[in-house]
Order: structure tokens, then sequence, then C-alpha cells
């Protein structure tokens, strides 16, 4: 058996060109990969309702299903000694897959979350939907992996035929990668990795967090710096970075509301890729003064996702200085459709929030689902309210409300 998981490892790695990076715009037409923007105007005369979400990507079967122990540790491995045949049988398969780049594993969980999605959407009520990243199947660098989105969600499924889809750039869509990440991105959608869409009461700042988080170590420290300071905060108030110049510009509206892909609060998996230095020079510093433009500015809700569950939070202060009134209130809508995270324990979870309150952070948790979900948000001259749901795999069964958010305006 080791012989043969040998031969078929190398066999893998030889076909590897199989799923290659490189260019949409090469390998398919551009009626394939190109999604439409169907919110043609930036400026809406209306407030608008919409849904929120994110990381519907694909994963991996070898991951999945045969490198975790509690998939071993089951009653039917004892009863039936065959039953590790199967599991033996994913992990070859899995392997193979892996090596080729051609993730295999939750097709299912993608497609129920996007059918409740478009069952939402079939109601009328809303006016877009905003993904808050991890777009692609998997890497953005590779054709076929944009492919499988692009199939599920535009040509077999109509949603994003009928529905404006706002794309905020996740790291697995690769937005940091110059040579296959960026064109390709662009390929797909007509909007930049920096955006915004006002409407009377609301305005929405789309930014592409990978800049501060490198997940995939694309960019160099000091090209990473210079982008931090060009896109979000300079310091300098003669030359202000893009987020500090757009956020003065919208100052009047009631409601300031951010979509980034990876939370500068968050409880998951990731709280942590805010402290690697792998990912980034001198990363918290850049999220203490991402933290502080918004708190400034008077930012209300953070939108993210990248952990593969559902948060909320609330930042009181910094510092020992109370935000009072007017908190800014982080939500992690990361339950798309990608295997869901196992949660952090409530000891890991006061252990994080330690962390923050020794850096000086006045956080609350409010809430904390591993579940698949999705928010509807309705903006008005009084109030921006986020109601979360659960995906339930039966779309025709009544939505469940796991959580609400209600902002007042000043």
């Amino acid at each position: 058996m080791t012989k043969r998981m040998i031969v078929i490892a190398l066999i893998a790695i030889f076909l590897t060109s199989c799923a290659p990076q490189g260019y949409l715009t090469e390998m398919y037409s551009v009626d394939f990969y190109h999604i439409p923007k169907l919110l043609p105007d930036e400026t809406l005369t209306e407030d608008p309702t919409f849904i929120v979400y994110g990381d519907n990507q694909a994963t991996w079967r070898f991951l999945q299903k045969f490198l975790l122990p509690r998939n071993w540790a089951t009653w039917k491995m004892a009863i039936f000694p065959f039953y590790e045949l199967y599991w033996i049988g994913n992990g070859l398969v899995g392997v193979v897959n892996w090596e080729l780049r051609v993730p295999d594993y939750g097709q299912k969980t993608r497609l129920m979350v996007r059918d409740r999605i478009y069952t939402e959407w079939l109601k009328g009520e809303t006016d877009f939907i905003l993904s808050v990243g991890d777009i692609t199947a998997n890497d953005g660098r590779r054709p076929s992996h944009w492919a499988m989105f692009l199939n599920e969600n535009y040509h077999d499924h109509p949603l994003y035929r009928e529905a404006p889809l706002l794309p905020t750039p996740g790291n697995h869509d690769m937005t940091h990668n110059a040579e296959y990440g960026i064109p390709n991105y662009d390929a797909v959608f007509d909007y930049p990795t920096f955006y915004v869409i006002e409407s009377p009461n609301m305005a929405l700042f789309i930014v592409n967090a990978n800049i501060i988080v490198d997940w995939h170590d694309q960019i160099p420290d000091d090209e990473q710096e210079r982008l931090f300071l060009e896109w979000f905060v300079s310091g300098d108030e003669h030359h202000s970075a893009w987020l500090e110049s757009k956020l003065a510009e919208y100052a009047d509206k009631p409601f300031k509301v951010i979509s980034m892909h990876q939370s500068p609060v968050s409880f998951g998996y990731h709280w942590r890729d805010w402290y690697k230095s792998s990912y980034g020079r001198n990363t918290p510093e850049k999220k203490r003064a991402l933290l502080q433009l918004f708190h400034d500015n008077q930012v209300d809700l953070v939108f993210s996702g990248h952990d593969h569950l559902y948060q909320h939070s609330v930042l009181q202060g910094i510092d020992d200085v109370s935000f009072g009134n007017h908190p800014i209130h982080f939500v992690v809508s990361s339950g798309g459709g990608v295997t869901l995270r196992d949660p952090a324990s409530p000891k890991k979870r006061q252990d994080i929030l330690r962390t923050y309150a020794d850096e000086g952070y006045d956080v609350d948790l409010l809430k904390y689902e591993p579940v698949f979900h999705y928010c509807v948000v309705e903006v008005n001259d009084e109030q921006l309210v986020v109601k979360t749901y659960t995906a339930a795999e039966d779309s025709s069964q009544d939505r469940q409300l796991i959580d609400e958010l209600i902002l007042n305006s000043d």
C-alpha cells in the first residue's frame, strides 16, 4: 500500500500542470469569466437592503476526511473494520487532488448556502449581495478555480445573473499576487479592490485587507509598508491615504460600514494572523492605526470573513479611552459554505480577550456560532439593522434568526 501511495503521489506531481496558474483571459471566453456589473451606479438614490456572506470556497477531501483524527474514532470502525478502506480511499483520491490542486470537498454546503441566499433574493426585498471574500474555489491564480465558482453561481445557476454582487477581496482570491491573482480578479469583476458604495444614509467602504495580512507571503515587506501608507493610514495630513480621504469625504453619513476580509477583532482560528511576522512587518501597529482611524471617523460596523463561522464583537475603547455611545461593531460572516472550523473553547476565547485587554482594547464578544449563515442588512434614515439567519439545508424551511444588531443614527 505504501508503494502504491508513493507512485500515485509521483504521478500526481507530474500531472500538476493539469490545474496550472494562468490567466482566465487566455483559457476562457469573456462570456464565461466576466460577471456583469448589475449595480451600475455606486451612488444609490435610496438606502438599500442587502445580503452579506463570505467564504464559499471549496476545500480538500484529504484534509477534511482522511487527516482528521475524529473521522477514525468512530463506532463504525470498531464494528466494521473494512470501513477503514473507505477512509483510505478518501486519502488516496484526496492526495491526488491535493497534488493536482483540484479542491474536491464541500460542494453540498456551498450549494446549500447559495440556494438559501437565492431564496432570500427572490423575495424581492434586497438590492445586492456583498461578499466578504474568498470567492474563488480556492486559489485565484488558477483559472480552473474561478471556473468552479462561475459554474456553480453563474452558468449553472442564476444567482449572479440576477443579483448584483459586490466583491471584497479574500486571501484565496489572491489579489495580492500581481502576476496572476489580480489580473484574474479584474477579469471577473468590474469592481476594483478598493471602492465605495454610497446611499443617502450610508457609505460602504470595500477594502483589500490582503495588503495588511499577506497570508500567502506574496508582497515584499517594503512594498507592503508602502501600500498600507497609500491605501489605509498615512498619518500625513498633507498626503492622506485612500481610506483616510474617503472616510473624511463621507463624514456626514449617519452610517459608515467597512468590508474587509480579515477582521482586526476576532476570536476564531485566524485571530493570530495580525500578530504573525511572516504575514507582514509591524502588523499589530497597523491594526492599532486602523482601529484608531475607524474610531476617529465614527465607523459603525466592520463586516469580515476568513474564520469560517459567525462572530459578533464590539470594541468599546482603546487605551482607557471609552468610545461612549459610539462603539465599533465587528461582524464576521464566514459561514458561506466552506467547511466550518471547530470553535475555540470558552477558555481560549477568554485568553484572547485578555490579550486584547493587555493591548489596551476594550472588547466584548457578543455572539459566537459555528454555523452556516448569512446576514440581511436594512438601512434607513433612522436605523441600520443587521439580522443573521442560519442557512437551513431545506430552503423551504423558515429561516432561523441567530443574531440581531440595531444601530441608531445620531
